[in-house]
């Protein structure tokens, strides 16, 4: 089954507005559909994220499983401190988990296909 993260780009106030639109249909007793959203401030900020290093890393996590960090690192042909940080900013942003087994910490994609969604405002909004 595919799991698709939705990635939209909108002020904070816009993804709290929603949420709470969901959670009173909630507490209405309506049903409300699970979403899986990310949510950016801006383009630049999402552009800061998702990196094309980073975009390999996900691809990289997804097709070939790898056991560990360090696995990684070597798929990557990169070094070891550098993938962890990509994958700190990777995991903080809800797009990979990095899961403790023993000694060794091992990256799992959350998601398998990545879709941008919303509008990007080119114009100021009437005062």
């Amino acid at each position: 089954m595919s799991r698709t993260v939705v990635i939209r780009i909108g002020p904070a106030e816009q993804a709290r507005r929603e949420l709470r639109e969901s959670l009173v249909a909630m507490l209405a007793g309506e049903r409300v559909p699970r979403r899986r959203e990310i949510w950016f401030p801006s383009l630049q900020h999402l552009a800061s994220v998702l990196t094309e290093r980073r975009l390999e890393l996900l691809r990289l996590i997804h097709r070939r499983r790898p056991r560990s960090v360090a696995q990684l690192a070597r798929l990557a042909k990169r070094g070891a401190r550098a993938v962890e940080g990509d994958l700190r900013v990777l995991a903080e942003a809800g797009l990979v988990k990095v899961v403790a087994t023993g000694t060794t910490k091992r990256p799992v994609a959350g998601y398998d296909r990545i879709r941008l969604a919303g509008n990007i405002p080119i114009a100021r909004a009437a005062a």
